[in-house]
């Protein structure tokens, strides 16, 4: 993880040592969000002393309640290998940013993170394949309860489906 300049760290007079930010995001959320996709990593312990511990346990509360909820994964089980994943809000039908950095094998998985500015739990999935025109949108989806979407594709009926978990 890079991270910005420290002659970028901003103390605020209202906050504490405990909520520094480093160019305008609080440093533990950065952490936080780079440690967040780390296969079988469940827990993550934060120590500080009794000074601070309310504003980290409000903190912790409001990270979990809005941040991570959003984040998820997306399996290709679809026998093909994936050119483009976007996710959108409602009424966004710009699907401009791909969240493959490359083409997503059959069998493979993309982490999706979600910065802080995105809101709501409900989005839309746009999916293409490499070689195909192909298209497959799925709207609506709650992914404050998703963790996990499958992508299945059955030759007979030509349709794709999602596995949420």
């Amino acid at each position: 993880m890079l991270l910005p300049s420290l002659s970028r760290i901003a103390v605020r007079e209202a906050s504490t040592r405990a909520l520094i930010e480093l160019a305008e995001t609080a440093l533990r959320k950065e952490l936080l969000d780079n440690l967040a996709p780390i296969g079988g990593l469940d827990r993550i312990y934060v120590v500080t002393n009794s000074k601070f511990a309310g504003h980290f346990e409000k903190w912790s509360a409001d990270y979990r309640a809005h941040k991570t909820k959003l984040n998820f994964t997306i399996v290709n089980d679809t026998g093909y290998e994936i050119s483009f994943v976007g996710v959108n809000p409602p009424g966004d039908n710009d699907f401009g940013d791909n969240e493959l950095g490359s083409g997503l094998a059959d069998g493979g998985s993309v982490y999706v993170k979600f910065n802080g500015a995105d809101k709501g739990c409900f989005w839309n999935i746009k999916v293409k394949w490499t070689g195909y025109a192909e298209q497959v949108f799925f709207e609506g989806l709650d992914l404050c309860s998703i963790t996990s979407a499958t992508l299945k594709y059955d030759r007979e009926s030509k349709k794709t489906t999602a596995l949420i978990q």
